[in-house]
């Protein structure tokens, strides 16, 4: 499995944090990418949602194995 934040920038990188999405747009995007933003850049957020959506989510609803 890959890393979600690499522990090391790279030259070049950008930081999501400093993207500025232009919220002068009168469309919806913006403001979907600027949740998306904060809540990529709330480790604390993140997790929360992340544990909540996997309980919520659960893969043994979605998936039907065959019994042995």
């Amino acid at each position: 499995m890959r890393p979600v934040i690499k522990p090391h920038r790279e030259l070049g990188d950008i930081d999501i944090a400093g993207i500025d999405l232009g919220r002068t747009c009168h469309d919806d995007m913006p403001g979907l990418l600027t949740g998306l933003q904060h809540l990529y850049c709330d480790m604390e957020l993140r997790s929360k949602w992340l544990n909540n959506w996997m309980e919520e989510n659960a893969f043994d609803r979605w998936i039907q194995l065959p019994e042995t």
